[in-house]
């Protein structure tokens, strides 16, 4: 499918970033080894959901039912193609048209969707205004090193040689991080100050799905560099190391937004799920933090519900029915949730 750019209606715009596995009970935590600064500086300025879950433990079932607004339980392939299963037996089609983004495109508003997580474009379908990972071509140089030596004994060479450092969370609480090391996605070559671009340019909305603070991805062997080398040594270490290296991002992006001329930019910082190892079985809130420009009043809501809802968000936003913090409180409250309807994925 190729998206058709329209003439949008306005120049509002909206930055939502989806930080894997971001668990909000680390913000804040006076037990945490480490303190984040910048994400805390913002909630006193947001709309903060202290208790808002998503759809699934599991990204893949997650954030499809996110964007297309659906409490499932399950999913399935056929023909190359992801559906959601309800409770009565029905299957939703994971596309554009079953998305908000339909409603978007539909209503004259642009988007483009940049992933280093999920494939998009192609779960989607989508050949324009979509960048993911998976769809990255090999430039000449990669295509060398693909041909000649596998990646797999590239990677253990280049760290076997590597300096490693002691980890010491006191070290890396007080690092300042240089800004040539600090990338939006590392994997798609994203820079902190590539945000300006993307902010000045027509879309209505970007979407950004990045790894960080996930463990076990790639992510980390740029924040261990980032950090001076710096090796965590278990699985909570590096989620801590992944935490800060995020917190210096979130500084990025508000202070791009500040330096920005445009007043209408409304930022969303959510997670797909909440940090598993935690809870296993049972359902925690995910991060969603809301933050107009305009507006620095601190707004907290405790009551149950769901980031399900966060494409009603944008959308009232876009048409102009959302313009201060407490205007987003009035859109949960209309909205019901039960907690049962969260989607466990049982491993076999």
């Amino acid at each position: 499918i190729s998206i058709n750019k329209k003439v949008p209606q306005n120049d509002k715009k909206v930055l939502w970033f989806v930080l894997d596995e971001y668990d909000p009970s680390y913000v804040r935590n006076p037990k945490n080894p480490i303190k984040l600064h910048n994400i805390s500086n913002l909630i006193d300025k947001s709309f903060n959901h202290l208790s808002s879950y998503s759809p699934s433990d599991y990204t893949l079932q997650s954030m499809p039912s996110i964007l297309t607004k659906t409490f499932s339980k399950g999913h399935s392939f056929k023909d190359y193609q992801l559906y959601l299963h309800k409770d009565n037996n029905l299957k939703i089609k994971f596309e554009i048209n079953e998305t908000f983004l339909g409603k978007l495109t539909n209503e004259d508003f642009n988007y483009e969707i940049i992933s280093e997580v999920l494939p998009y474009c192609s779960m989607l379908k989508i050949k324009t205004s979509c960048k993911d990972s998976h769809n990255k071509p090999f430039f000449y140089f990669d295509a060398i090193k693909q041909i000649y030596l596998p990646a797999g004994y590239f990677s253990k060479i280049f760290e076997y040689f590597k300096k490693r450092e002691k980890f010491n969370y006191e070290i890396i609480d007080k690092l300042q991080i240089k800004d040539d090391d600090l990338f939006v996605s590392k994997k798609l070559s994203i820079k902190t100050n590539d945000l300006k671009n993307l902010i000045n340019n027509d879309n209505n909305l970007i979407f950004l799905h990045l790894f960080i603070p996930h463990t076990k991805t790639e992510v980390t062997k740029h924040t261990t560099k980032a950090f001076n080398n710096m090796m965590p040594t278990n699985d909570t270490e590096e989620y801590f190391l992944n935490l800060k290296y995020t917190d210096f991002i979130i500084q990025k992006i508000l202070e791009m937004i500040n330096k920005n001329k445009k007043q209408d930019i409304l930022l969303i910082l959510s997670s797909d799920h909440w940090r598993r190892i935690d809870s296993p079985n049972k359902p925690k809130p995910s991060l969603l933090v809301v933050k107009i420009k305009k507006d620095n009043s601190k707004i907290e809501l405790s009551e149950k519900n769901s980031n399900i809802f966060i494409g009603d968000i944008i959308l009232e936003y876009l048409r102009g029915n959302i313009n201060k913090h407490n205007d987003i409180t009035s859109l949960f409250n209309n909205n019901e949730f039960d907690i049962n309807d969260v989607y466990i994925w049982k491993k076999n």
